[in-house]
């Protein structure tokens, strides 16, 4: 009779391992075989044998740990089972046929999918809600503290308008916003500058004359002026004259890195990489010291002239 029971109990532990060693397989390809109900009843089957094998005194650890390891992978693999159940007819109708027992909690999976996800996305809620207000609340601090100039804030606004307008062909857009941004700031002479640049375009030359000769008379500095009124020949693809303006800024200052700069993105977007390259190179040269922003933009520009250059086929002379 002895012999008997231990025979039966090496039976159901041999059993519970084969169970284990199917659903394990099952569990990561949950629409192969017999599918998902199938997996469930392995599941079923292998809850139901525990109180007996438990209560006999068997050593079943390494069972015990494969059953945790696998109804942590059940959980895990949650959206490909769901998936698997919904080619089979679905888990709830499954669940109603079965009506199984509450502690096989994986009958219940759908629901705890849900409910997973609902927490997730009230707690997601919840961040953001957190978030937008200690923004909005550093926000109003930065402003309390350090409260913008509404001068600065109303120019900076202007001259995004006049980007927007004239990214869109709309010069004389452009040209508005300008002059509204010198009625908030007059003695901005980058302002007035751009404003002569826009209306030259339009062929208003008596609006620009008097706005290049308020913004020259407003910083009395010749070289300043070329390389700022160049740059803003650049802003609208004026090329011609911005390379123009570059040639006078570089004569009247020829160690400041910006009028080379001024003169090799001209002549780069001329079509001239030899004299692009060569003013960058300049550029790099004396502003090594001053200034090491321009240093290092100007080499990336010089690298990236010279390997374009390495890959234009020579030139051959025509006898």
């Amino acid at each position: 009779m002895a012999a008997s029971v231990a025979d039966g109990l090496v039976t159901a532990a041999s059993q519970m391992r084969s169970l284990l060693a199917q659903a394990e397989k099952r569990v990561v390809a949950p629409s192969d075989g017999g599918g998902a109900p199938e997996l469930y009843g392995w599941l079923d089957e292998i809850a139901a044998m525990w109180p007996a094998l438990e209560a006999s005194g068997s050593d079943v650890r390494a069972e015990a740990a494969r059953w945790e390891s696998l109804q942590g992978q059940v959980t895990t693999r949650a959206g490909a089972i769901l998936k698997a159940w919904n080619r089979a007819g679905g888990l709830p109708a499954a669940r109603t046929a079965a009506a199984p027992d509450r502690a096989n909690w994986w009958w219940w999976l759908d629901e705890q999918t849900s409910a997973q996800r609902s927490r997730r996305f009230v707690r997601a809620a919840i961040i953001a809600v957190v978030v937008v207000g200690v923004l909005a609340l550093g926000s109003q601090m930065l402003r309390i503290l350090l409260p913008v100039d509404p001068v600065v804030r109303d120019v900076y606004t202007f001259r995004e308008d006049a980007r927007s307008a004239f990214e869109s062909g709309d010069v004389a857009g452009a040209l508005a916003s300008y002059q509204q941004a010198v009625e908030r700031s007059p003695d901005d002479p980058q302002l007035r500058l751009m404003v002569g640049v826009l209306a030259e375009q339009l062929g208003q030359t008596d609006l620009a004359s008097e706005s290049f000769a308020a913004a020259r008379s407003a910083v009395n500095d010749d070289g300043w002026y070329y390389i700022e009124r160049g740059f803003g020949y650049l802003e609208v693809q004026d090329l011609q004259r911005a390379l123009a303006d570059g040639l006078q800024a570089v004569a009247l200052k020829p160690d400041d890195g910006r009028a080379w700069m001024l003169v090799g993105t001209a002549r780069e977007g001329m079509g001239d990489p030899v004299g692009a390259l060569d003013a960058y190179t300049q550029a790099s040269e004396v502003a090594s010291d001053s200034d090491p922003e321009i240093t290092a933009i100007a080499r990336m520009r010089m690298a990236g002239l010279m390997q374009s250059l390495q890959g234009m086929p020579p030139i051959t002379p025509t006898p």
